[in-house]
């Protein structure tokens, strides 16, 4: 059990709304048709199971959950009881009523991979812009089967949680997170209660910076049924074109399409890795975590490959360490990396090194 600081216990926050709002459309994009139905068609129910746990529940207290010695928060003991719930929703409820629980949870799960200093005020003002103002790249996984014991599972992950720094570069590792583990628990209860489910191979979506508007969800709801666009027109075939032209305006803005989701985002903020890698190497560093937990160092990376062509090898060293403590080969073009070491305790980041080999010495 991992050794951790002590947070308040009430009252306890997150992420903010925007926040879940881009969490949950993310996770719907790698359903199948037929539960991506559930969640998109009843717009309304959907809406208000992922805004109510902040917006009217407020059980502060079920929005974080740290595994110290004792725990502390209610957060996953909520998630089990809301996957109980739609275990039993699943039987025979409305596709309304499953669509809102299944978003309830998404909230939760969400929740329990919230920012350190998210969990410790109440003004999630800081993070109102978060899906805004950064530059978002989820790499879902993918799937091949269901998640066998729920509880060992989320524990799990939720230890691994706590070895992030609480950074910039950590609030988009954690985000990316947040959203593998809502599609991945929504797939297994789909494919438990008797529905087909197809093995998903890795997938990647992009969100530029600048391009998801805050409540954008929000806009696009508002649009569609109240044609806001269209109240200035005097005749309905103008009225039911402005309507259209704004959705496709929104849409392009707010909706990003599969063909953008490979698209390199030049203008982001190039991070080297630590400060410290070359600008000739073949990848482009994109967040870098190194926590010092107990007696170890945990460090998380994620890493592009720039070139048209495979990497056949990055190596991540540390001195001291025999051979390398993480190996990665094969790298496709374009393709995004999860790196995951142990470093002895209180490692240094500028003594970590990246040995990379090109694809001309492959040949």
């Amino acid at each position: 059990m991992l050794a951790l600081f002590s947070l308040l216990a009430i009252p306890a926050y997150g992420w903010h709304i925007n926040t879940h709002y881009q969490m949950t459309k993310d996770a719907v994009g790698f359903m199948p048709d037929d539960l991506k139905l559930i969640l998109t068609s009843n717009k309304k129910f959907v809406e208000a199971g992922i805004k109510d746990p902040d917006q009217l529940v407020r059980d502060w207290q079920n929005h974080y959950f740290i595994p110290s010695e004792p725990p502390q928060g209610g957060g996953l003991e909520r998630v089990e009881k809301i996957i109980k719930i739609v275990q039993m929703k699943l039987k025979g409820s409305s596709q309304v009523d499953v669509g809102k629980q299944l978003c309830y949870l998404a909230h939760y799960m969400g929740d329990l991979w919230s920012p350190d200093n998210l969990v410790k005020k109440s003004d999630t003002t800081e993070n109102m812009d978060f899906v805004n103002n950064e530059d978002l790249i989820v790499v879902f996984e993918g799937y091949s089967e269901p998640i066998e014991n729920y509880h060992d599972y989320l524990l799990q992950r939720s230890r691994w949680r706590w070895t992030l720094e609480n950074t910039p570069d950590g609030w988009r590792i954690l985000y990316n997170e947040a959203v593998n583990d809502i599609a991945k628990v929504w797939l297994s209860l789909w494919q438990q209660a008797g529905h087909p489910v197809q093995p998903i191979s890795i997938h990647l979506v992009e969100h530029k910076k600048g391009v998801l508007n805050v409540n954008f969800a929000r806009l696009m709801f508002d649009e569609w049924d109240t044609w806001d666009a269209a109240q200035s027109e005097d005749r309905w075939e103008d009225r039911s074109a402005s309507h259209y032209k704004e959705m496709d305006r929104l849409r392009a803005n707010v909706l990003p399409t599969s063909d953008e989701e490979i698209a390199k985002n030049e203008a982001r903020n190039q991070e080297q890795w630590l400060n410290r890698v070359s600008p000739t190497a073949p990848f482009q560093m994109l967040e870098t975590s190194l926590k010092t937990v107990g007696d170890k160092a945990y460090m998380v990376a994620r890493f592009r490959n720039k070139l048209e062509q495979k990497i056949p090898s990055v190596a991540f060293m540390y001195p001291g360490v025999k051979g390398p403590v993480a190996l990665i080969t094969n790298i496709a073009p374009a393709e995004v990396i999860k790196v995951e070491a142990t470093l002895p305790a209180n490692a240094q980041r500028e003594k970590i090194q990246m040995v990379y080999g090109t694809p001309e010495e492959s040949q």
